[in-house]
């Protein structure tokens, strides 16, 4: 069983690296949580369903769902600055969502 798990390759490398720019200064802990839900996720996920968990995570963790339109306050993201703890849904839709989805393309 312990070679099985040291050789599986889990979603969550692929929120490693993290974005050269972010939406709002929520957004990097909103990502260090949504990676840690992929922590038990083969990367053998088709592309699909991972975009169908990453919107269903997204809203578990945001309580909202992902639309382009979704900017919030969690206080749970804020620590200081002018937009602590603000969520940009824009830069999830049209950023780390295509980005994550490449990365994980070119693993398989």
């Amino acid at each position: 069983m312990e070679d099985i798990k040291a050789t599986a390759v889990f979603v969550s490398s692929i929120f490693e690296e993290t974005p050269k720019q972010w939406g709002l200064r929520g957004d990097p802990y909103l990502w260090e949580e949504m990676r840690n839900e992929f922590s038990t996720v083969l990367v053998t996920i088709s592309l699909e369903d991972f975009e169908k968990r990453f919107k269903a995570v997204f809203e578990k963790l945001t309580g909202a769902p992902l639309t382009r339109e979704c900017h919030m306050f969690l206080s749970k993201y804020a620590h200081g600055g002018m937009s602590s703890g603000q969520i940009c849904g824009e830069f999830w839709i049209d950023k780390a969502l295509p980005l994550l989805l490449e990365r994980l393309k070119r693993l398989k």
